[in-house]
């Protein structure tokens, strides 16, 4: 599984497109913090709104991150390669969910480099900041796991990716139908079953263990996908 995991975390860090993805994203992050916390004349003390907003960010970006985790392998003729190394088909999904993890999760810690800096010349939540970054590192995982499964069933780069966004709109609908339902007992059920609903309790402060659990059902399903996914082509 480490051996996995150390390809993985090389391949992202020492690679162009590791590199692009991630300036594009501190970028877009920092203008946006610049232009709600520094420049603006009513400066916001919101960070729940502002995380909120980068977390989309995140979301745009990491189909585009996601679906070379086992497609690109396919492609590159190393997938043979893989399955007939030491590792089990659990070890090699781990490997490479954490080396996305890791990679994706610098991204999101570096902006505590933002808080730290503007704590010099005005107050900052600390603990509502990490709690909303908290929620965007298990969203995440949350996506990156599914974007995974995305990954496992093609050898396409862009039906990975086509499909991991689909993935994404439909989570998003469900919290959109549970705004326009005016029963109250299917909205609850609604609720319940939506992303943005639980990651929002953990970025206010509602945090409770069903929430956690959501997002470790989620993962855990999504990389089971890809395990089995993985395990079919072994046994072929």
């Amino acid at each position: 599984m480490w051996a996995v995991f150390r390809k993985e975390i090389k391949t992202y860090f020492t690679s162009a497109l590791g590199y692009i993805v991630m300036t594009f994203f501190l970028a877009i992050a920092a203008f946006v913090f610049l232009q709600a916390h520094v420049f603006a004349p009513n400066k916001s003390a919101d960070f729940v709104a502002y995380f909120s907003f980068v977390n989309s960010i995140v979301m745009i970006v990491l189909p585009l991150i996601t679906m070379r985790i086992l497609a690109e392998e396919k492609n590159l003729g190393t997938y043979e390669l893989l399955l007939t190394s030491p590792a089990s088909a659990w070890e090699i999904v781990i490997g490479k969910f954490l080396g996305v993890l890791v990679f994706v999760s610098t991204g999101i810690m570096m902006m505590l480099l933002f808080l730290v800096a503007l704590s010099f010349f005005a107050p900052v939540d600390f603990g509502m900041a990490l709690l909303s970054m908290l929620g965007m590192l298990l969203s995440s995982a949350f996506f990156i796991a599914f974007g995974m499964a995305a990954s496992s069933v093609t050898g396409s780069l862009v039906v990975a990716a086509i499909l991991t966004y689909a993935v994404f709109f439909t989570l998003f609908l469900i919290q959109f139908i549970s705004n326009i339902n005016p029963d109250p007992a299917v909205v609850k059920v609604i609720d319940e079953l939506s992303f943005a609903y639980h990651y929002q309790n953990i970025a206010e402060g509602y945090f409770s263990i069903k929430d956690l659990l959501f997002f470790l059902i989620g993962i855990f399903i999504g990389l089971f996908f890809a395990k089995t996914m993985v395990e079919s082509k072994t046994w072929k």
